[in-house]
C-alpha cells in the first residue's frame, strides 16, 4: 500500500534549483522504515496540462510515492553524479514544476520506457536534503536501498568523446575475456591476443584509429561519475549493475573482465626482455595497452576493486579501518574521490563496513567534521587498529589532534607499506597476543604504550617524485647518493650489507614486507645497480631510464613512495621519515603498530605525532626481540 502525494499543491509553483523540500513537505515525514520512489512516466505519457506555458521546457513527467521498505515494489536505483548545481532543469512531479540537476534530467530521459512506468530511487528527489534528521535516517538505509534494488544503473553521462565506440570495444573484450587472473605464460599471452582481442586488432593496426581509441578511453575514465565518493557504496553493494553512457550500456561484469584482461597483458609486457620486444604478439600487446589504459583510470579501477573486495569479504566483515584506507588513500594519479560535505568522507563509505554497529550515532550531520573524524578514529583505535595513525600527514587542519587523520586532504599510503597488508608476517611491534591499551581523555590526549628506539641525527633532501610524470634523473641520483652515504656511516650496517640495505631502503621494502630476507634476492640488487648507473650517467635521458623493462617494478616502487626524507639516527639506524622531520625527533614503536613512528616532544611529556617511518633493522619485530622497556606516550 503506497501513499501518493503527486498533487501536493493547489497551484503550480516553481521551486529553486536543487530544492524539492516544499514538494516533500506535502507528505508524511519519512521514517527509516519507509522509502520514497519515483514513478517515471513513459515517452507516450501526455500530461493533462502539458499545453500550459509552464510546461514548455518540461520533458520529464513523474510522481513520487511513499512505501514501506518491507513491501517495496521492484525498482531501479540510480547511481550518478549530481553535477553542477548552476545548471538546473525543470521536471514535472504530479502537477508541480521542480528544478533538478541537468545530469539527473538527462539520465531520466534515457531511463524512460516507451510505454510503461519505471520505478526509480533517486537520492536528489527521494531524500529531503534540507531535513538533516531525515537525511541522516535515509543515509543509514542507503546500503539497503541499493542492495535491494532489482537493478542499479550507473549513469556516467551523455554520449560524447567517442563513448559509444570505447564502450563497444570494452563490451567486446569483456564478453570474450577469461575470468582467469593467473600470471601469463608466453603461450597464454599469445592466445589472449588471438581470441580476446581478435576483432579489435584491425582498429589497433591503424595509427589514427589507435589514437582515437586511446583518447576515448582516457575521456571515459575522466568522467565526473568515477570521482564521486558516494559511488563506492552504490557500486559495491548492488546485486547487478549496468554502466550507462547515453544509450550505450556495459555490464559491470563485462567492464571488470575487460579491465582485468588488459591489466594481464600490461603485466606480461613489463617482464618482456629487450630481445623479445620485436615479436609481433608483443607489438600487438603494446598497442592494446596504449588503447585501453590511461594514467587516469585509477578512479574507475578503484571502484571495480572495491566492489570485488566487498563482494568477496567473508560475511561482509571488512571493518571501517580497511574501508577508509582502501577508499580514500591516493592512487597513482592522485585519486582523491569527491564529495561536497567533508563529513561524507566517513558517512559515504560507512555502509561498506562490516563493523557498522560500532558507530551507532553515524551518520550524524549535527556533528562537526572534526568531531566525526575524531570519533571515528577513537573507535578504530579501540578496536586495536593502531596503524590508523599512519594516515596522519602534515597537510592537516590544526584544529584536529595530530593522531587523527584529516580525510579532507589528499592522503598518501604509509611510507613503509599499507599497514593492513595481509602478507605481513611480523610487524614492527613483534608478535602481539592481545589488543594494545589505548585511551583518549576529555582533552583529546591519546595515551598508548610503546618503546623509544632512537632519535633523528641527520636527514636528507625531500624525495617527492611526480606520480603522473617521469622520474627525474637528477633527483633520483641525489636520493640514491644520500641513502648510500647514510648506510656507509652507519655502525649498524656492515660493509658487506651496505649495498643490499641501500637497495631496500630506497624502495622501503616495497610490497616485500613479508620477506625480510629479500635483500638476498640478486634480482633486486641487479635492478638497483642498473638504475644507479643510469641515474648517475651524464646526460641521462628518460629513454635510458626505461632501457630495462624488467626493472619496471623497482622504478614503480621509487615512483609511488609518499613524500619523505632519508635519515640516520644517533645510533646508526637508517631509513625514510616524513617530509617535515627534524633533528632530535624520536623514533618509537607502539604496541600493536605494524610500522615505526616519529614523534616530537612538546612539553611536560606530551608529544605530537609526526608520522610513520621505514627504519631498516626494526621493521619485522627485530627490536622487540630484545625486550626493550615499555613506557606510555601521550599524543596531543
Amino acid at each position: 500500500m503506497t501513499e501518493s502525494f503527486a498533487h501536493p499543491f493547489s497551484t503550480i509553483e516553481e521551486i529553486s534549483a536543487m530544492d524539492v523540500t516544499k514538494l516533500r513537505n506535502g507528505a508524511v515525514k519519512l521514517s527509516s522504515k519507509d522509502v520514497r520512489l519515483l514513478r517515471l512516466k513513459p515517452l507516450c505519457f501526455r500530461h493533462p496540462q502539458r499545453l500550459l506555458e509552464q510546461y514548455n521546457e518540461v520533458k520529464i513527467f513523474c510522481e513520487v510515492e511513499v512505501t514501506s521498505r518491507r513491501q517495496c515494489p521492484a525498482y531501479t536505483a540510480l547511481s550518478y553524479a549530481w553535477g553542477s548545481q548552476r545548471e538546473a532543469r525543470p521536471i514535472c512531479i504530479g502537477h508541480s514544476i521542480v528544478q533538478i540537476s541537468s545530469n539527473l534530467e538527462e539520465a531520466l530521459q534515457e531511463l524512460r520506457d516507451e510505454y510503461f512506468d519505471v520505478m526509480l530511487w533517486v537520492d536528489q528527489i527521494c531524500i529531503n536534503q534540507a531535513d538533516e534528521e531525515e537525511k541522516a535516517s535515509q543515509v543509514k538505509e542507503m546500503k539497503a536501498t541499493y542492495a535491494k534494488a532489482t537493478r542499479v544503473v550507473a549513469w556516467v553521462g551523455t554520449a560524447a568523446d567517442d563513448s559509444d565506440l570505447i564502450i563497444a570495444h570494452l563490451n567486446y573484450i569483456g564478453q570474450r575475456a577469461s575470468s582467469d587472473n593467473d600470471n601469463l605464460s608466453k603461450k597464454a599471452f599469445q592466445k589472449i591476443i588471438k581470441t580476446t582481442f581478435d576483432g579489435a586488432l584491425p582498429s589497433l593496426a591503424d595509427p589514427q584509429s589507435l589514437e582515437r581509441l586511446s583518447i576515448a578511453f582516457r575521456k571515459f575514465c575522466q568522467r565526473l561519475y568515477w570521482r564521486r565518493l558516494w559511488v563506492l557504496q552504490e557500486f559495491a553493494v548492488a546485486r547487478t549493475i549496468d554502466i550507462a553512457c547515453g544509450k550505450a550500456i556495459i555490464s559491470e561484469a563485462h567492464l571488470r573482465r575487460a579491465r582485468a584482461c588488459v591489466a594481464r597483458v600490461s603485466y606480461y609486457l613489463e617482464w618482456v626482455d629487450r630481445e623479445n620486444r620485436d615479436d609481433n604478439f608483443v607489438k600487438l600487446g603494446y598497442k592494446i595497452v596504449q588503447a585501453y589504459t590511461s594514467p587516469t583510470s585509477s578512479f574507475l579501477d578503484g571502484i571495480i576493486t572495491q566492489r570485488e573486495r566487498y563482494q568477496g569479504a567473508k560475511d561482509g566483515k571488512m571493518g571501517l579501518f580497511y574501508v577508509l584506507v582502501s577508499s580514500l588513500v591516493l592512487e597513482c594519479d592522485h585519486n582523491h574521490p569527491e564529495c561536497t560535505d567533508p563529513r561524507d568522507r566517513i558517512f559515504a563509505v560507512l555502509g561498506l563496513a562490516g563493523d557498522v554497529s560500532s558507530y551507532p550515532n553515524f551518520p550524524d550531520y549535527s556533528s562537526s567534521c572534526e568531531e566525526v573524524y575524531t570519533e571515528s578514529t577513537k573507535r578504530i583505535l579501540d578496536q586495536g587498529f593502531v596503524d590508523i595513525i599512519s594516515y596522519c600527514q602534515p597537510s592537516r587542519d590544526k584544529s584536529l589532534p595530530t593522531w587523527v587523520p584529516d580525510w579532507r586532504n589528499m592522503t598518501f599510503a604509509p611510507i613503509a607499506y599499507h599497514a593492513w597488508n595481509d602478507a605481513l608476517t611480523t610487524p614492527a611491534c613483534g608478535t602481539v597476543s592481545e589488543l594494545p591499551t589505548v585511551t583518549v581523555d576529555s582533552s583529546g590526549i591519546l595515551t598508548l604504550s610503546g618503546t623509544v628506539v632512537d632519535t633523528i641525527k641527520e636527514f636528507g633532501s625531500l624525495w617527492e617524485p611526480d606520480w603522473v610524470g617521469d622520474l627525474d634523473p637528477t633527483d633520483c641520483h641525489r636520493y640514491f647518493q644520500e641513502i648510500k652515504r647514510f648506510t656507509a656511516q652507519s655502525t649498524r650496517i656492515s660493509v658487506e650489507e651496505e649495498e643490499a640495505a641501500t637497495a631496500r631502503i630506497i624502495i622501503a621494502d616495497w610490497e616485500f614486507a613479508s620477506e625480510p630476507a629479500r635483500c638476498e634476492d640478486s634480482f633486486t640488487l641487479d635492478s638497483y645497480r642498473r638504475l644507479e648507473a643510469s641515474f648517475g650517467a651524464a646526460n641521462t635521458s628518460q629513454d635510458d631510464i626505461r632501457m630495462y623493462d624488467k626493472d619496471t617494478w623497482y622504478r614503480r616502487a621509487m615512483h609511488f613512495l609518499r613524500p619523505c626524507r632519508p635519515f640516520i639516527s644517533t645510533s646508526g639506524f637508517v631509513g625514510l621519515a616524513p617530509c617535515h622531520v627534524q633533528n632530535g625527533d624520536v623514533i618509537c614503536i607502539f604496541l600493536g603498530g605494524s610500522v615505526p613512528y616519529i614523534i616530537r616532544e612538546q612539553s611536560d611529556g606530551i608529544y605530537e605525532l609526526i608520522g610513520d617511518a621505514h627504519v631498516q633493522g626494526i621493521m619485522y619485530g627485530e627490536y622487540m626481540e630484545e625486550t626493550p622497556e615499555i613506557t606510555e606516550f601521550c599524543l596531543k
